[in-house]
């Protein structure tokens, strides 16, 4: 809504291109979400510092807005666990898991019936 407000057209695609992303299963969707939360995180606390900055320098109260900038840091940073589910994995097709002997048999299985 903030790039909707300050008229910033190429951001506001960005963010739609974002959105199409969780769209796209494959692997290569999925690190680029990962890269724009772990940035998000990234510019979340850039802003939590350069905002109590100003606020200390001004002798306004800060720690209000340190606890829920610092809240939301380590929200978007804690989003980055996600991936690491095996629901999201299987979604954007990143599993890499060596077949295992319940997984040869019933392959035997399906082919012997057939």
């Amino acid at each position: 809504m903030h790039f909707y407000r300050s008229g910033n057209v190429p951001a506001i695609l960005f963010c739609l291109f974002l959105l199409a992303a969780f769209l796209i299963r494959r692997p290569w969707a999925a690190r680029i979400l990962q890269l724009c939360l772990a940035l998000g995180a990234v510019e979340w606390g850039r802003t939590t510092i350069i905002l109590m900055q100003a606020r200390i320098e001004a002798g306004a109260p800060f720690l209000r807005l340190a606890f829920i900038l610092g809240c939301l840091t380590l929200l978007t940073a804690s989003s980055l666990f996600v991936f690491r589910t095996m629901a999201v994995r299987r979604y954007f097709n990143m599993i890499t898991e060596k077949p295992n002997e319940v997984t040869i048999r019933d392959e035997w299985r399906k082919s012997s019936v057939d």
